[in-house]
């Protein structure tokens, strides 16, 4: 029997593979339907099936290393930029650039290899029940629903560059050039993505048969696991259906679109077409055909081709730089000597580790990968439960949006016309109080139930350990330093943060780290961490362009106008308005980007707030713990499904079984303290207002 080669090799009932404990080894390389291209030899496979595969596979790597290039040349277009703007001689285009050709090339040529290597973003709770034939067939229906969905955007970007290149489109700014060329490279990306499914469907088409050929004839026979697949099918077919051919409301529709991309969600399609597939379905019945193709044209190039947004692969890059040069793995280990006597000790390490990355990061998604990659293995490998081990982790990667410097915050400032600089001090008082009380949560839950996190082994931790731990923090501490002063002190903006702080953990983890010293130690530990952070930004801005359409609907079927304007005409104070808001928010978190929310919220409630005579950058805070909340909670909790993926790719080293489940269940404890914080704020404001400087 063939095995499982060591880079892709998973425990048996692994939830990167849609098998069960004991299934075969129907593959050589690459478990079927975990999201990646598919298998790469299945036994059955002719060889010229195996020869395409391998040749849509270099393709996408190949992709993949032009957007890795693009990464590493738009972080440091930014950093010349900055410095050249210190020295008085600013760069000129630099915006254009970074927004209209850099964003999307490297997003859209990333999309291929993200697949290739399986860091598509998937939920497999139904999968995870399932056995071989069942998973295989589940995994086979989201392939084909998503290489059509590929086709059709691929199609559509194929319109729009055919369209501005006939128009001769510009990009018009400090300095214009064609936009039509990248047009070509957004459309040939998603021709690319379309191939890889399309190579993974095929292959799992001959896994499928081997599965059927009468084998496992007793395990596929269990009667739960048939009605679980055919009830999911029948809920799909009768939920589009509803949406298609009964005539409905705007508001019943958008309710059922969303009822529909969780059961899409559920099986186990990539969470960005989970959430586009009804959106587009939703489109086509309140606005008709023609505005689905509109917006298939325009939602992914607009979805990417964002200045604001090159913080993301920046943040991402700058969170493998410091996991690739040991930067995260020398503050887990410094609070692990300090904290780790203490019950759930690494959890709590962890914990405020997150809160010392979140003050030199200010993505909560480059947090979570940085610190998850070093702190859940360690902490499953060491009995920890997998709840515990990957909520903390999740929790933690909140603390970024809070924590200045903080790329939300400043979104919400510039939305709300609230100080830019009030508003981001205003969130250090409530971001360390919220990783106090999830520390103290965690030392109270562990101390309650003892088998949640074992007392790990303390007889090497001495004193002078624990001192000579410490300067292994200094080069975040000097990354932390140099962000939030470079910020506050005018020399770059918080977007630029981004790149700044990569470039310095690249520089400083060189100068630190004995293994990368030389120029092929550097070259090395550049390289791994640009391969990972772009396997890791493909991901994150399809669910994006998912969200961006499902946005369109929600505005189209008034479900945020609704909702806001019930709450306004119940005349309420503003600390009952407050209250209610809470729940509503929280609701809504669960199906819309927290950027989204925001656009969408802000404008609508703030009449309602000044009339109460709410102060807007103490709401600014208020309404971004309820996105943090959103941020974990499903069924869009985006930083669950990161935790869940950092979970599943380390198993090779921790050898444990976890599934979307326990991350889920595990996250629950933690949003006691987050509303708790929530209702101090609306009571006494002024505990905001402290840190920000405002009177």
């Amino acid at each position: 029997m063939k095995q499982l080669t060591k880079e892709h090799s998973a425990p048996a009932g692994d939830p990167a593979l849609p098998f069960p404990a004991g299934a075969p080894d129907l593959v050589t390389e690459h478990p079927p339907g975990n999201g990646n291209d598919g298998i790469k030899d299945v036994a059955s496979a002719p060889i010229l099936v195996r020869r395409f595969s391998e040749m849509v596979r270099m393709f996408s790597r190949l992709g993949g290393y032009v957007a890795g290039a693009m990464t590493l040349l738009l972080c440091l277009m930014i950093v010349v930029d900055v410095v050249a703007r210190w020295l008085n001689v600013p760069l000129t285009g630099v915006l254009e650039l970074s927004q209209y050709l850099f964003m999307p090339v490297l997003v859209f040529l990333s999309l291929a290899y993200a697949q290739s290597v399986g860091e598509h973003i998937r939920a497999t709770i139904l999968v995870d029940r399932l056995t071989v034939r069942g998973a295989l067939i589940v995994n086979l229906g989201a392939q084909v629903v998503t290489l059509v969905t590929t086709i059709v955007l691929a199609a559509a970007a194929t319109v729009s560059a055919r369209h501005a290149t006939a128009i001769d489109l510009q990009a018009v700014g400090a300095i214009d050039f064609p936009l039509w060329p990248i047009k070509i490279v957004v459309a040939a990306g998603l021709y690319m993505l379309a191939l890889q499914v399309f190579s993974g469907l095929v292959s799992m088409i001959f896994a499928l048969r081997e599965a059927l050929q009468g084998r496992h004839d007793s395990e596929d026979s269990s009667t739960g696991n048939r009605v679980l697949l055919w009830s999911s099918v029948a809920v799909m077919a009768t939920l589009t259906a509803l949406i298609l051919f009964v005539p409905m409301s705007p508001l019943a529709t958008g309710v059922v679109v969303i009822l529909l991309t969780v059961i899409l969600m559920l099986a186990g399609i990539p969470i960005g077409f989970a959430i586009l597939i009804p959106s587009a379905l939703g489109l086509w019945v309140l606005v008709g055909f023609n505005a689905v193709l509109v917006s298939f044209e325009d939602i992914p190039f607009n979805s990417t081709a964002s200045w604001s947004l090159t913080v993301i692969p920046m943040f991402i890059l700058m969170g493998t730089v410091m996991a690739n040069f040991n930067l995260t793995a020398k503050v887990f280990h410094a609070a692990k000597q300090w904290m780790g006597q203490l019950p759930g000790g690494l959890a709590v390490s962890t914990n405020f580790a997150g809160a010392g990355l979140a003050a030199a990061s200010g993505s909560s998604i480059a947090i979570t990968y940085s610190l998850g990659r070093v702190a859940i293995p360690e902490m499953l490998m060491a009995g920890y439960k997998p709840r515990l081990a990957t909520a903390s982790v999740a929790l933690s990667g909140t603390l970024g949006m809070l924590i200045p410097p903080s790329i939300i915050m400043v979104v919400y400032a510039s939305t709300a016309g609230t100080p830019v600089g009030a508003q981001l001090m205003a969130g250090v008082i409530p971001g360390i109080t919220l990783a106090v009380l999830f520390s103290l949560l965690i030392l109270v839950w562990s101390s309650l139930d003892k088998s949640l996190a074992p007392r790990t082994d303390r007889s090497g931790v001495t004193w002078m350990s624990r001192l000579q731990a410490i300067p292994g923090i200094l080069p975040m501490t000097v990354i932390i330093f140099a962000i939030i002063g470079g910020m506050f002190g005018g020399v770059f903006t918080p977007t630029e943060a981004g790149a700044v702080g990569a470039f310095l953990a690249v520089v400083l983890g060189w100068l630190t780290n004995r293994a990368r010293r030389g120029v092929r130690g550097l070259a090395t530990g550049v390289l791994e961490s640009v391969r990972e952070a772009v396997a890791g930004v493909a991901p994150i801005f399809l669910l994006l362009i998912g969200v961006h359409a499902l946005t369109r609907v929600v505005a189209l079927t008034g479900i945020a106008d609704t909702v806001t304007e019930f709450v306004a005409s119940m005349g309420l104070g503003r600390e009952a308005f407050l209250l209610l808001l809470v729940p509503i928010i929280v609701v809504m978190g669960m199906f819309m980007d927290s950027m989204a929310m925001i656009l969408l919220l802000v404008p609508v409630l703030t009449p309602t707030l000044l009339l109460l005579d709410a102060d807007l950058v103490v709401f600014g805070i208020f309404l971004i713990i309820l996105v943090e909340i959103g941020m974990v909670t499903p069924p869009i909790g985006i930083l669950s499904y990161v935790v869940h993926r950092v979970a599943r790719s380390t198993a090779p080293v921790h050898g444990k079984d976890v599934g979307l489940g326990d991350v889920f269940k595990g996250i629950v404890p933690f949003l006691v303290p987050a509303l708790l914080l929530l209702v101090v704020i609306i009571f006494v404001p002024e505990f905001v207002l402290i840190g920000s400087g405002i009177e």
